[in-house]
């Protein structure tokens, strides 16, 4: 049984696919919940920042 031989331009390339996979999911996933955390705390802030400009006047 002959087993697959690749050429080792396709092996480096495997390789880097497999090394940088895990940090473009930890990257995605990352920004997605910063972007939802940004998207929520944003008109918390900016009616804290409304109440105290309303309480200067």
């Amino acid at each position: 049984m002959k087993g697959f031989s690749f050429s080792l331009t396709k092996k480096a390339l495997l390789a880097v696919i497999i090394i940088l996979l895990p940090i473009f999911v930890a990257f995605t996933y990352s920004f997605i919940k910063n972007r939802e955390l940004f998207e929520r705390h944003t008109p918390e802030e900016l009616c804290v920042s409304a109440w105290t400009f309303e309480a200067q006047v």
